[in-house]
């Protein structure tokens, strides 16, 4: 499993690290960085772009905020 990634002091993980914490996959993360369907769901993902190849970096406590969502009852 790949190292978290430090930026800001907040840990950032991959979309496929982040896609396998939640059980889906990178397109639904995709469609769920769109701030409009954010808003509609009631989710918040904090998500950053490397500068230099654009790639996406999800908050891992956000990720886990939301597993915790998916979780039964």
């Amino acid at each position: 499993m790949p190292k978290p990634k430090r930026i800001n002091g907040e840990l950032y993980v991959s979309i496929s690290e982040a896609a396998k914490m939640l059980d889906v996959c990178p397109a639904t993360l995709r469609r769920w960085e769109d701030p409009d369907f954010q808003r509609a769901h009631g989710i918040k993902l904090e998500i950053v772009r490397d500068p230099v190849n654009g790639y996406r970096f999800f908050s891992e406590r956000s990720i886990r905020n939301l597993a915790q969502r998916f979780q039964p009852a």
